[in-house]
């Protein structure tokens, strides 16, 4: 963390030498622009482009109970899992909405790894 408490992606000083323009979102420091919009899609459509999703979470959850656990925040999908594959999942709130969206995948076993 830099700025007071404000966070940077891992590849932050390849963003500015990239000449991105920054703005906050939930205490990350992210590149919103790197110019000419139309220029950076012709880009987009033209060329290799890699995302830096450093800002995002990733836990590791494990455990005889951790199927279990996944299938009740993330439902069934995610909690009957085979090793080696993922699931893009929701997970809901008490009242049943929406609380985020997460990449959940078994890596083997009784391991998983959630990317939200």
């Amino acid at each position: 963390m830099t700025e007071a408490g404000i966070n940077r992606l891992a590849l932050h000083a390849v963003h500015e030498a990239l000449g991105a323009t920054f703005a906050l979102h939930a205490g990350w420091r992210l590149p919103q622009t790197y110019g000419d919009s139309e220029d950076e899609y012709a880009r987009l459509r033209s060329h290799a482009v890699a995302f830096d999703r450093s800002d995002r979470t990733r836990l590791l959850v494990s455990g005889e109970d951790a199927g279990t656990v996944l299938g009740a925040v993330f439902g069934e999908a995610a909690g009957e899992l085979e090793e080696g594959r993922a699931v893009r999942a929701a997970a809901l709130d008490a009242a049943g909405r929406i609380a985020d969206l997460a990449l959940v995948a078994r890596t083997g076993g009784i391991a998983y790894i959630v990317m939200g």
